[in-house]
């Protein structure tokens, strides 16, 4: 499993590998620029014109490093200095006199489009700020205009490589190489607007007794035990074998949002679903699923018939609603998942969750969770993410690009995985139900929780991969759910 780790820990282990000997900053220096050397020796061709834009700190140095190494190749590489010698830190001003020795050319009239390559060295994973500056955003407009090949050493410019947000504007790269430990922000929120190919460059020989804590990178290698399945490979079964899954919500008007979770839970395989809403005989529900009402809901969930719930999807927030929730919250269920208007009911009194139920917020109803501002837990989702584990207790998803999958309070799991076209009505809904599915047939619930977030992507990157961006309806995605989960099953177990 890889691991990814915030700036701080990363830091903290470069000075400890530094004042106990094991290296020292120049040799950390000079092994980063050969890693990233090698890396750029197999995507550029020696004709191309290379600019490396370096800015004044240790991300500069780590650029001009690689600039002498590419010169003395044969490389075709000039540096772009945006700042004078003078306010260069100390290795920085090293790295700069050694290329200025070496007669590597130097340009003062920055034209990006007279280059077939530019290597972004200007911040790196010390950008900490809530704007990169009059100086550089100048000529990141100008990189990004241009019809140049960008690379990026460690971290594109202007993203913060410890939440994964872009505060006003940063570089476009085509691949960015990462060097020493991965950084968290690389997988996570806007990263995926700019980072474009990750590559991790090993510049040091990791020591293993002084390295940080860090979190988990799912790399679907992981997920779990080909026992946790084994079910499935069985014939002599029944429905019960897989699972009786309750879905609350479906209002009056929003019906659509419980069939459709009800769809994924089915598709994801749970072997019998039910569906409770306002009024069964007016409501829509297709013949494949059992209808209830408030009526029954209390009974319903003290019996033992349910394997998981899930409240939300289409739930509103009328008396109706309000008596559905409160009846669900109030129930010794063993596992269950809390989405859409569920979800600010419980920002509106807030409670303790059972370690088995499982919160799966956007950005917006995190926000709401959390009584803060969106652009809060945009810019820091993993502290977020942290955060609503702390204070409401179960396990969460924190939705978006790069969703983090929080398991317990100090252990959260990253899934490197965007799909635009998920972003439309109604793909919540899908979510929760192949979680409610999959939670329903699963022994391991944090393996569950994974799976499905891994499902719900893979689904929008397939279709995706027709060549589409748009027009995925939300109804179109459970059909795909058998076919995506057994390849992705295929690929786990």
């Amino acid at each position: 499993m890889t691991l990814y780790y915030s700036t701080q820990q990363i830091q903290h282990y470069e000075d400890t590998l530094i004042t106990q000997g094991v290296t020292s900053l120049a040799s950390l220096m000079d092994k980063a620029a050969h890693a990233l050397f090698d890396v750029c020796v197999e995507r550029i061709p020696m004709t191309a014109p290379i600019v490396v834009v370096c800015g004044k700190g240790h991300n500069a140095a780590d650029g001009l490093l690689l600039a002498c190494l590419l010169h003395q190749a044969g490389y075709q590489v000039s540096i772009y200095l945006l700042y004078d010698v003078a306010v260069l830190k100390p290795y920085t001003q090293r790295a700069f006199t050694k290329a200025m020795a070496l007669h590597v050319p130097l340009v003062t009239d920055f034209i990006p489009g007279d280059y077939a390559f530019c290597i972004d060295a200007i911040l790196g994973m010390g950008f900490h700020g809530n704007a990169v500056g009059d100086m550089i955003s100048p000529v990141v407009h100008l990189i990004n205009d241009a019809d140049v090949r960008v690379i990026s050493v460690d971290c594109p410019s202007g993203l913060h490589a410890d939440s994964g947000a872009i505060a006003d504007v940063a570089i476009r790269a085509e691949l960015t190489i990462c060097l020493l430990l991965l950084k968290r922000g690389l997988v996570t929120g806007d990263s995926f607007d700019v980072v474009g190919e990750l590559v991790y460059a090993d510049c040091q020989s990791l020591v293993p007794d002084l390295l940080p804590t860090g979190q988990s990178l799912e790399d679907l290698s992981t997920l779990a035990s080909r026992q946790s399945l084994s079910r499935h490979t069985m014939h002599n079964v029944h429905k019960g074998n897989f699972g009786h899954v309750l879905i609350v919500g479906g209002n009056i008007g929003m019906h659509g949002a419980a069939v459709l979770a009800a769809n994924a839970a089915a598709r994801a395989g749970a072997g019998r679903v039910t569906v409770c809403v306002p009024d069964a005989y007016a409501t829509a529900v297709p013949i494949d699923f059992t209808v209830v009402t408030l009526d029954d809901l209390y009974a319903f969930l003290q019996s033992s018939r349910i394997t998981a719930v899930l409240v939300g999807p289409g739930l509103g927030d009328d008396d109706w609603a309000r008596s559905c929730y409160a009846l669900c919250m109030q129930a010794d269920l063993p596992r269950m998942v809390i989405d859409a208007d569920a979800l600010n009911l419980l920002a509106e009194n807030p409670v303790r969750l059972k370690p088995n139920w499982i919160m799966t917020p956007h950005q917006a109803e995190a926000a709401r969770l959390l009584a803060c501002d969106v652009a809060v837990v945009k810019q820091h989702r993993y502290d977020a993410s942290k955060r609503l584990s702390a204070a409401y207790g179960g396990k969460v998803v924190l939705k978006g690009a790069g969703p983090i999958v929080q398991l317990q309070a100090h252990d959260a799991v990253v899934l490197p995985m965007a799909a635009s076209a998920l972003a439309v009505a109604g793909s919540g809904d899908v979510f929760a139900g192949i979680v409610l599915g999959l939670l329903a047939q699963h022994d391991s619930c944090d393996h569950a929780l994974i799976l499905a977030t891994a499902l719900h992507l893979r689904i929008g990157q397939h279709y995706m991969s027709k060549g589409y961006t748009r027009g995925l309806l939300a109804s179109d995605m459970p059909a795909m759910i058998p076919s995506m989960l057994a390849t992705l099953c295929r690929e786990v177990y």
